[in-house]
């Protein structure tokens, strides 16, 4: 039996003796048959109540998890396997597994009711929905009650299991991004002349320009030695910017998925970091919160799996809200003013920051503070874009009020010149991006 294991009497049976000598004594005194039958039933009972002993299970507990690293949203499998290794018959046994608190059960059920003979094991399955981030379950609890149920142990059996979720990172959706550009080759075009495939223009030639960009007709009818020019292509650097503050945990109201705009704001970054990457561009990852993350821009495959370790992992970017609360709408009074610990972590960010960076601002807009984080950047001279979902809806009157906060806060980081790609929760990125692109056009 487990060093853990808890004995103790369940008091099932507690006061049956003082109702059956009690029915006695009314019995004699009163002569009633019919009473003292009853306290005779009383005794029988009291009797059944002592023969049972103390269980002494020896039960062994295994999990198996059908995929331990899934994407968010994935379900999962999990096999719960218990053994009674003894030699005895445990008659009442009675099972809930240590599933992470930060997971959901949409089928079947982490408890379990059974009886178990000797050398007798027993599979229970059931699935949980992976969310974001790194969990450990708890071990598995055992009650094991005697056959009348007078007594019953206890166990926690520690059966280690870790699930890792982390964001897909497929590469689906590649953002339109300004033509802002490093010196390193890429794909993005730019308002420059030089080497490329897109015709840009025609020079004067200047020494030490390459043969094959002489324009050879030119020189064939004029007599004048001119170069061609084509369209340079470099490379983007982009940063994801995640506004994982407490303000930005909101999630729409009876919203099915549960998805909050952090879990949102965090998905979207891994999905686009994964596009960028697969255009040929550099990017990096950042986020205020709790503690400042920084992940510089970069490219390459050890760059990607960086990221998804940092997605999936760090702290400041749990899927668990502050306080376990997630709040459906922000009705304070508005205020720019930017905490100070936010404001120590921008610093941070600026020192940081490359000079050829733009960044994609992924923030529901909760409060005027996100408003003042993109507006400093962007006049500190970096590119800004704005990656927002719609966390309102029109069904109360302070959602309504949110809505129109929220609406307001997008004016205002247009007149900027800030962009803002305005996202539906339930939509493509692909899709926002696209009509984002026709209404800048």
């Amino acid at each position: 039996m487990s060093e853990t294991a808890t004995e103790r009497p369940t008091n099932r049976w507690a006061g049956v003796d003082a109702v059956a000598w009690a029915a006695a004594a009314v019995g004699l005194l009163a002569r009633e048959p019919g009473v003292l039958l009853l306290a005779a039933v009383g005794v029988v009972f009291a009797a059944y109540a002592r023969l049972g002993t103390q269980p002494e299970p020896e039960i062994r507990m295994t999990r198996e998890l059908d995929d331990r690293t899934p994407t968010p949203g994935q379900h999962v499998t999990v096999r719960l396997t218990v053994e009674n290794r003894g030699n005895r018959l445990l008659p009442d046994v009675r099972i809930v597994d240590g599933v992470p608190t930060a997971l959901d059960v949409p089928e079947g059920s982490p408890h379990l009711g059974t009886v178990l003979h000797a050398g007798e094991s027993l599979t229970h399955t059931y699935t949980i929905r992976a969310e974001r981030g790194t969990h450990e379950f708890d071990p598995v609890r055992v009650v094991c009650r005697s056959f009348n149920g007078a007594y019953e142990t206890a166990l926690r059996e520690p059966v280690e299991t870790t699930l890792t979720c982390s964001p897909s990172m497929d590469g689906s959706s590649e953002p339109p991004l300004r033509r802002l550009v490093s010196h390193y080759g890429g794909q993005i075009p730019t308002d420059s002349g030089g080497s490329g495939t897109e015709f840009y223009g025609v020079r004067d030639y200047r020494p030490g320009d390459r043969v094959n960009r002489i324009d050879w007709a030119r020189r064939a009818r004029t007599g004048e030695l001119t170069t061609l020019d084509f369209r340079e292509e470099r490379m983007a650097t982009a940063l994801l910017f995640v506004d994982a503050r407490p303000p930005a945990y909101v999630g729409v109201r009876d919203d099915a998925t549960g998805t909050h705009a952090v879990e949102w704001s965090v998905r979207a970054a891994g999905e686009i970091f994964a596009g960028l990457l697969d255009a040929g561009n550099r990017a990096g990852i950042t986020a205020v919160g709790s503690e400042f993350v920084w992940l510089g821009p970069s490219a390459g495959e050890t760059h990607r799996q960086r990221a998804r370790d940092l997605l999936a992992t760090n702290p400041t970017l749990s899927s668990s809200p502050p306080r376990e609360r997630i709040r459906t709408h922000r009705l304070s009074t508005p205020s720019p003013e930017v905490d100070r610990q936010t404001a120590l972590q921008l610093r941070r960010l600026e020192v940081y920051l490359p000079d050829d960076a733009q960044v994609l601002f992924c923030s529901p807009l909760a409060d005027d503070a996100a408003v003042t984080i993109a507006r400093r950047l962007q006049a500190a001279g970096t590119a800004v874009t704005v990656v927002s979902p719609d966390v309102t809806d029109r069904k109360t009157l302070g959602a309504r009020v949110a809505r129109l906060y929220r609406k307001e806060r997008i004016q205002t980081l247009q007149r900027a010149n800030v962009r803002v790609i305005d996202c539906q929760m339930s939509e493509p990125l692909a899709v926002a991006f696209e009509r984002a692109e026709e209404g800048w056009q």
